[in-house]
């Protein structure tokens, strides 16, 4: 009798516990706002869910009107700075009961702060072939950008890499073939234009890359097929091999004398490019311009 009653006490005990743990579990996956607050951000553990709102603080929409929301999904660095590791959009029905759809083309902009922590980092893949993102504006207090982080955004027509940023990952921007427009900010402490890193961005017209910059890797720019002028500031030292491969537009070209090294097949393909286009200040330069043999 003593060992039936015990095992029903022990049993009970145990389901009990059972029951406290599930509820715990429950309660920390449970957003702030989880029935009907989608008007305003819903903060967790980890995760911000969003209006999308575009650099004017207007918020977007879809073609059909519905509000578009941004998910973010964070990972703390330290106790000041945290790590984006997640994006994603959706589209809800009314009164935020649904997701119709998670694709509507718009641009993104990036939360400068999750919580205490500044937002530091953009992981790798986070955007990776987001075909809906036409515009990002990163925060001014990114220092890294990881690997493959915006590749294959199709969409994407524009990017200012703001001046905190001194990392970029491999291919960070590869395949980005919509991208036109590129701009460095001034004073940056990126020092370093790493291999792939806009690899077959076929639509940009026009680059100038800072004095600051004084490594190009390996087909960074490999392939940039519509480039047409092409400034590399006094202060850049080394192209990689194929850095600047088929860049079949480019007529204009002005190379520094601060070049200690030009890798191979660098403006092969650039039929466009001629004798009259090209400005090579210093011997490197020099030396390599010639045995291009334009015309």
């Amino acid at each position: 009798m003593w060992k039936r009653l015990t095992a029903a006490l022990l049993a009970g005990l145990l389901a009990a516990a059972a029951m406290t743990a599930f509820a715990s579990c429950k309660k920390k996956n449970t957003t702030a706002d989880d029935s009907d607050a989608y008007s305003e951000n819903t903060v967790t553990v980890d995760y911000l869910r969003a209006e999308s709102k575009d650099a004017d603080g207007n918020i977007q929409r879809d073609e059909e009107g519905n509000v578009i929301y941004d998910y973010f999904r964070f990972e703390a660095i330290d106790s000041t700075s945290t790590r984006l590791v997640e994006y994603r959009s959706e589209i809800m029905g009314a009164k935020g009961v649904s997701v119709i759809r998670t694709y509507a083309r718009h641009a993104v902009v990036i939360p400068d702060r999750f919580g205490e922590r500044t937002v530091t980092e953009i992981g790798e893949r986070v955007f990776y072939a987001n075909s809906s993102l036409t515009g990002v504006k990163i925060p001014d207090r990114v220092t890294t950008i990881g690997a493959y982080a915006f590749a294959l955004c199709s969409d994407l027509a524009a990017l200012t890499l703001p001046a905190s940023v001194r990392e970029l990952g491999e291919g960070a921007f590869s395949k980005c073939v919509s991208l036109a427009t590129l701009t460095f900010a001034a004073a940056s402490e990126l020092t370093e234009i790493p291999e792939n890193a806009f690899y077959e961005c076929k639509s940009l017209a026009a680059l100038t890359v800072p004095a600051y910059v004084e490594t190009i890797g390996d087909g960074a720019f490999y392939d940039a097929e519509s480039l047409q002028s092409l400034i590399l500031s006094e202060g850049v030292c080394k192209i990689g091999k194929m850095a600047f491969f088929q860049t079949a537009a480019l007529t204009s070209l002005v190379l520094p004398a601060s070049l200690t090294e030009i890798g191979e097949l660098n403006f092969y393909g650039s039929d466009a490019l001629t004798a009259a286009g090209v400005t090579a200040s210093g011997e490197v330069a020099a030396a390599y311009v010639e045995g291009l043999n334009l015309k």
